[in-house]
């Protein structure tokens, strides 16, 4: 009788394709996540803020207006919802040339390579 020899448990590391897809299912869910937390009006600014938040993580209002093609205004109510929301954070402290950021997107993004994305 032949005995075969079983291969130590080794732990092997993330590739870059998988550490991807994790990071893509990650943001995937946070997003889906953001979409239930409030009921945003279908082709509403806010809404439409919700995607470019893959691609744009911090913004300003003026980039947001811009991105957008919507007024000043409109913007900052788009803004306004998603603070309240929890999904934006304003991070410079000022009253005027305001930054936002979606910092649970960020904590995903800026995770260590090999670690679990979190949501």
């Amino acid at each position: 009788m032949c005995r075969r020899e079983t291969a130590p448990s080794v732990s092997i590391p993330r590739t870059t394709v998988e550490e991807l897809f994790a990071t893509r299912g990650a943001l995937q869910k946070l997003a889906d996540n953001w979409r239930e937390r409030r009921k945003f009006r279908t082709g509403s600014a806010s809404t439409r803020a919700l995607d470019l938040l893959v691609d744009y993580p911090v913004i300003a209002l003026k980039r947001l207006a811009s991105k957008l093609d919507v007024s000043a205004p409109q913007a900052l109510l788009a803004i306004n919802q998603l603070v309240d929301a929890g999904i934006l954070v304003e991070r410079t402290g000022y009253r005027r040339n305001r930054v936002f950021a979606a910092e649970a997107m960020l904590a995903i993004v800026n995770g260590s390579f090999g670690s679990a994305p979190t949501d």
